[in-house]
């Protein structure tokens, strides 16, 4: 088994689609390197379920907010149907970066009031409806469609796809543009012949 041990360097910028398996032993302080470092094995080409592991410092104060921050990130990946990701980089901690918190809980963390109140705005970060107002905010279109009319849209588009070319279609076309020219047309050996009084021209379409 061949093992690639890289820096935060390989977090972005490159293809490594022929790994699957990825261990963080160094959890950035950006959350959203989370998803950036993912997406290196994550992304076309992969032929493989690509498993992640994010090692945490046990028993440490940053451990512990770091450790209660993947968890509610797990849940709300699950209920959200992992588009939390896509506003990682969004969160507020407070106004406060993550680092930031993790530097109070190291040096803070062994006071209980300190500790509540970093997990408080670990919570509140990632609320539910925050986060489904930040990917609102995100969304390119905000109007959605039901089943019923994606159903629609898909049979229009399938029967304008059979349409396309047919002869019977090309030629109703042709017949109801003659009669808007007010001229005079006949079928002969699967053409159409139209001529108009006034011009000395004759369009012929083969519809076969």
């Amino acid at each position: 088994m061949q093992v690639l041990i890289a820096t935060d360097a390989a977090g972005e910028g490159i293809n490594l689609q022929r790994a699957h398996l990825m261990v963080n032993y160094d959890l950035p302080w950006n959350p959203n390197r989370l998803e950036q470092r993912f997406g290196r094995i994550y992304r076309i080409g992969q032929t493989e379920v690509c498993h992640l592991w994010n090692l945490v410092a046990d028993e440490t104060r940053e451990g512990e907010v770091y450790l209660r921050l993947l968890k509610k990130l797990d849940e709300e990946r699950k209920a959200l149907q992992g588009r939390v990701f896509d506003v990682l980089g969004k969160l507020k901690f407070a106004d406060r970066s993550l680092r930031d918190l993790l530097i109070e809980a190291v040096r803070y963390g062994d006071q209980p009031d300190v500790r509540a109140r970093l997990a408080q705005v670990v919570d509140t970060a990632l609320d539910r409806q925050q986060l489904t107002d930040l990917l609102e905010e995100r969304a390119l279109a905000h109007d959605s469609m039901d089943a019923a009319q994606v159903r629609q849209i898909r049979e229009a588009m399938e029967q304008a796809e059979a349409r396309r070319l047919q002869p019977h279609f090309i030629a109703e076309f042709f017949l109801e543009a003659f009669k808007r020219l007010v001229g005079e047309y006949e079928f002969q050996l699967y053409l159409w012949v139209y001529q108009k009084s006034t011009y000395d021209t004759i369009a012929r379409k083969h519809v076969s």
